[in-house]
């Protein structure tokens, strides 16, 4: 099950997980995936404006984690994106939007088997950083 969580929940992700901090501190909305009401992971997203788009907003993905290792590539990741998605569509969003390593090649994975656009970022010295994984609502 995947569900929209709320503040009493993050405390207990913190509480748990104390690595989660930097991200649940902020504001933003916490969507959880549950299997036998045990915690399996979550996604952070916080609401933006579109810099070129005053009218548009975006959802930033800050985080997404699935904890435990025997539970990852079982779905639970596509689940809660999906639950973003459908979260963005009901609030006007424009688009989501989420960076990560070049390296990460699960992360990579994740994000086209989800549909997304990934668009490498580069230094203007041609220096890799990184991608960024965009889907429009």
């Amino acid at each position: 099950m995947v569900l929209i969580a709320d503040g009493r929940e993050k405390r207990n992700i913190i509480k748990k997980y104390p690595h989660t901090k930097p991200y649940l501190k902020r504001k933003g909305n916490l969507y959880i995936a549950e299997e036998n009401n045990t915690l399996i992971g979550f996604a952070f997203v916080q609401k933006r404006s579109i810099v070129n788009e005053p009218n548009k907003f975006e959802n930033l993905i800050l985080v997404i984690e699935i904890f435990d290792e025997d539970k990852r590539n079982k779905g639970f990741a596509t689940k809660i994106i999906n639950l973003i998605k459908e979260d963005a569509k009901q609030n006007n969003i424009y688009q989501l939007i989420a960076y990560y390593q070049k390296e990460n090649m699960s992360s990579h994975k994740l994000w086209v088997k989800n549909n997304f656009c990934i668009t490498h970022l580069s230094t203007k010295d041609k220096k890799d950083f990184g991608c960024v994984a965009t889907y429009k609502i």
